[in-house]
């Protein structure tokens, strides 16, 4: 969902200003990040949301704030079950 507030001539987006707000939701994280992370890393989630809320003046985001929620996070390391690091986590959120 993208929503916002935005104020200005419609024909001049050079001289906007407000607020927009997104919220996005994925289901399937490891696909959406597989060639955003290294190789070796196995990534497994079962959802992801952000939220992000920006204000903007003079079409420039003057303020940001991002939200991150992982649900049910495992990654790991190396090919096999028993190689490299490993992190679980039942959710995460920065």
């Amino acid at each position: 969902r993208l929503s916002g507030d935005l104020r200005g001539q419609p024909d001049k987006p050079d001289d906007w200003s407000g607020d927009l707000y997104l919220d996005w939701h994925a289901g399937d994280v490891p696909s959406f990040l597989r060639r955003r992370l290294p190789e070796d890393l196995q990534l497994r989630s079962s959802s992801m949301r952000l939220q992000n809320w920006n204000r903007i003046a003079g079409s420039r985001i003057q303020d940001a704030l991002l939200l991150v929620d992982l649900g049910k996070l495992e990654a790991r390391t190396g090919k096999r079950q028993e190689e490299g690091l490993r992190l679980r986590a039942d959710r995460l959120g920065a």
